[in-house]
This record gives structure tokens, sequence and C-alpha cells, in this order.
């Protein structure tokens, strides 16, 4: 399974296209990983516009192996969690 990726810090973290419904559209998904390090003191307001971008274009962070399994389990996961 391939996946689109996004740098930060230099490190790669995946990304997946994910259609939830015909309201919400496709969507990008990204790992908890990713939300970590772009946050990681937990405080949006004291980010970098570079992290608030990346943010900016992320629908949801799921877990990591949630991320990597099936297109089926990661929907509801969000569906379930958003």
């Amino acid at each position: 399974m391939a996946f689109d990726t996004i740098e930060y810090l230099g490190k790669k973290f995946p990304v997946r296209d994910v259609y939830i419904n015909k309201e919400v559209g496709t969507v990008n998904v990204s790992n908890e990983s990713l939300a970590a390090a772009l946050n990681p003191k937990d405080d949006w307001d004291d980010v970098t516009s570079e992290a608030e971008y990346i943010d900016n274009k992320i629908y949801f962070y799921a877990p990591d192996d949630v991320l990597v399994g099936s297109i089926k389990k990661l929907t509801q996961h969000i569906k379930d969690n958003s």
C-alpha cells in the first residue's frame, strides 16, 4: 500500500486520502505521530507557521496501526471519532 508523505523536521509522515461521504468528500488523514511532532507542547498557540500550515491540510490524525490498516476500518474509525 503506497502512501503520500508529508515531511516535517526532516522526517516523513504517511498521509492517506480517505473518502468520508458526499458532504465531506475526500480528506487527508495522517498519523498521531505527525500531530505530536507538529505540536509537541500540546499548545496550538505556540506552533510554527509551517506546523500550522501542515495541520490545516490534515482532516484527522489516526493511530499509526489504524492508518496503515484497511481503508474500511480507517474510515469507520474517523466516523466514530470525529
